[in-house]
């Protein structure tokens, strides 16, 4: 045996050669709030079980970072499916359905199992027992037709033909007892870490209530999501009737010819939607007068304004729209964050008196003088552009802040509508691995920054943590305010844009910070058959991201 020379949290240290990260993770445990869940390792994020080498520069990670986050996530699906096995027996299998602020949403496959709180507690119960016996969770290379017959004994079908379509010859299974299972990023080293951690009822399945990314010590108390819940049921139901639950599905659709009808039945899904919420407008016409619309980056809102107008003018009704960005305060009065940086994204940088003096005007009827905010001299400007609303006119206004009522504090609740819009897929990997929203929003991002502004992959994967750091302050917060909710993903589009964003991430630097974000969406972009776009309507959201649409963007 001989030693290395590493540098562990910024000091040079001596260890080893055959010393693992969670052997060496031991000593640095009391300076972390929650378990060493993984490490950062020369730019490259791992788990605890491997080795560092001669020149590692290592930083351990706990649950305030994203990819210990999702490892500590892995787990705790892990040992809810080992104790569902050895409740209920080994044919028995519980599916990770989505996300609900961070907690995961489970349902149980066979149906008479019934997720009341008997049944609950039991597997909360089970599973602490797993995790006192601080079991290891050992990582198994398998060559892939014998990983998809231990997949179809375990009863995970929709994995074994996952695996169908991998290009690779061997598949890293993970074994906790006598449970195999399949996970899409890292595993914790073993059971004993993943203490925190609660089991509660919901809905027609239960949750696994997970630590606070910000606080990892406490479990956030569950508030009901009622209206983002239904939403994810009925986007689950009609994934269920077109029989496209999984990534295996849509693999199939595309090799058996039938994806162009599943983007048609898509398309009119949505277009059904919208014209819903035209109607529930309409039939407040003699009230509503601003119609809000609000979601994350990438959501597809401006598209989504531009059909939802056209629907109400076949309800008689005219659309106007009012930008938020000529209320923006002069730059030098802008808030700045927490690194000093000036924060275009805080309520506080709009000129809030000013908007809601002007809007409230105008539903009055009064001829107003709008501002255009001139972002090369950092000033708002008056040009004698002036707009007043008629009697069958409405605003549409489009901005991350549209559910914050702060922002229209001056108008009255009954002459506001309020749409949330995001894409929120219910199309998952497989039973046990769900399809992150923020990570198919940021496919589409890179994507439509690259046509759009020329960017490259590597500076749109750069500024992505702090895009989702001011969803998480200013959007997300208020979704339940919204009067309606638009899920604008489609089955189909992470097939269609892998053409376009492979090329992007394949481009960035092995010496690059974001290298192993786009190594790791790379990795989950594998699981996909590359689909054409040439069925894809002009007005379809997609097209925001892909180009050839109507809509000016």
């Amino acid at each position: 045996m001989s030693n290395i020379n590493i540098t562990v949290m910024g000091t040079p240290k001596t260890v080893p050669d055959d010393i693992t990260y969670k052997e060496l993770s031991l000593e640095y445990e009391k300076d972390f709030p929650s378990s060493i869940m993984a490490v950062l390792d020369n730019h490259e994020f791992l788990g605890l079980e491997g080795h560092p080498e001669e020149g590692s520069d290592i930083k351990f990670l706990d649950l305030r970072h994203n990819f210990a986050f999702r490892t500590y996530s892995n787990g705790l699906a892990l040992i809810m499916v080992a104790a569902v096995k050895e409740i209920f027996g080994n044919e028995e299998n519980a599916i990770v359905e989505h996300s609900l602020r961070h907690n995961l949403y489970c349902e149980f496959k066979n149906p008479e199992i019934m997720p009341d709180v008997t049944t609950v507690s039991l597997i909360e119960k089970k599973m602490h027992e797993i995790v006192e016996k601080d079991l290891p969770i050992e990582k198994i290379p398998t060559p892939r037709r014998e990983a998809i017959r231990i997949m179809e004994r375990q009863g995970m079908t929709h994995t074994a033909r996952l695996f169908r379509y991998s290009r690779s010859q061997t598949v890293l299974l993970c074994k906790l007892g006598d449970t195999y299972d399949y996970y899409y990023g890292s595993t914790p080293y073993s059971t004993g870490s993943l203490k925190k951690f609660q089991l509660i009822s919901e809905g027609d399945g239960f949750l696994i209530l997970l630590p606070s990314d910000i606080d990892p010590k406490l479990i956030v108390e569950y508030e009901g999501l009622p209206k983002m819940s239904k939403m994810f049921l009925d986007e689950r139901d009609w994934l269920d009737s077109i029989n496209v639950r999984n990534v295996s599905d849509l693999n199939d659709s595309l090799c058996e010819g039938t994806f162009p009808e599943l983007v048609y039945l898509n398309e009119a899904m949505h277009e059904k939607k919208i014209a819903l919420i035209a109607d529930r407008i309409l039939h407040r016409r003699n009230n509503v007068r601003v119609v809000l619309v609000a979601g994350p980056s990438s959501s597809g809102k401006t598209t989504f304004s531009n059909r939802l107008a056209q629907h109400l003018r076949i309800n008689g009704l005219q659309a106007r729209v009012i930008s938020l960005d000529n209320y923006f305060k002069d730059r030098s009065e802008i808030p700045v964050d927490e690194a000093g940086k000036q924060d275009y994204e805080n309520i506080d940088a709009l000129d809030l008196d000013r908007f809601n003096d002007d809007l409230s005007r105008l539903i009055e009827g009064e001829e107003v003088e709008m501002p255009i905010f001139n972002f090369v001299t950092g000033f708002r400007e008056e040009k004698g552009v002036k707009m007043q609303l008629g009697d069958n006119e409405l605003f549409i206004i489009e901005g991350i802040h549209g559910l914050n009522s702060q922002l229209t504090r001056s108008i009255p609740k009954t002459k506001k509508f309020k749409i949330y819009i995001s894409a929120m897929t219910q199309l998952n990997i497989d039973e046990h691995n769900r399809i992150s929203t923020s990570d198919c929003r940021l496919i589409r991002r890179m994507v439509r920054d690259n046509l759009t502004r020329g960017t490259n992959g590597t500076d749109t994967l750069a500024i992505w943590s702090y895009v989702v750091r001011g969803e998480a302050k200013n959007i997300f917060p208020y979704q339940e305010e919204a009067d309606a909710i638009f899920n604008s993903s489609t089955v189909y589009e992470l097939a269609v844009l892998k053409r376009y964003a492979e090329a992007l991430l394949f481009k960035v630097s092995d010496d690059s910070p974001e290298y192993f974000t786009a190594q790791r969406i790379l990795k989950f972009l594998d699981y996909f058959v590359p689909a054409p776009s040439e069925f894809i309507p002009k007005t379809s959201i997609i097209r925001e991201f892909i180009g050839g649409g109507v809509y000016k963007i």
